[in-house]
């Protein structure tokens, strides 16, 4: 499971193109899972909060780059991530200041469960 983490962290840290099989999509995941929630739990509650943005932001492109790789080998349009990324961007950034029109939230669901559905499909050759 660990040498799926570090070869997305080591050969394919901003690889947009290719393809990601299910496996390793899917072992990088609950490694992540496993591992950086605990730490993100501890670094919420008991030290800083910048550390874990910093780290969240270090993990930001990995976790793209895969999961665009697995889209791509579902045989899906990669786009499809891009267009789940926009509605939880918005809702990020602007929530915190402005009533987010319930809208950006259908949005943001509707299209993370699609994306979520094509991360599930088997390859396609």
């Amino acid at each position: 499971m660990k040498t799926y983490f570090l070869d997305v962290l080591m050969h394919h840290y901003v690889d947009f193109s290719g393809r990601a099989t299910r496996k390793q999509f899917w072992m990088f995941m609950l490694y992540l899972f496993i591992v950086f929630v605990p730490i993100n739990i501890v670094l919420l509650l008991i030290l800083s909060p910048q550390l874990m943005i910093l780290e969240t932001l270090a993990l930001f492109l990995p976790v793209w780059g895969i999961t665009t790789r697995r889209v791509r080998d579902a045989g899906f349009s990669p786009w499809w991530v891009l267009a789940a990324a926009i509605p939880s961007t918005i809702i990020s950034i602007f929530g915190q200041f402005i009533t987010i029109p319930v809208i950006f939230g259908l949005l943001y669901f509707i299209t993370n469960l699609i994306v979520f559905i094509f991360t599930l499909l088997p390859s396609k050759n």
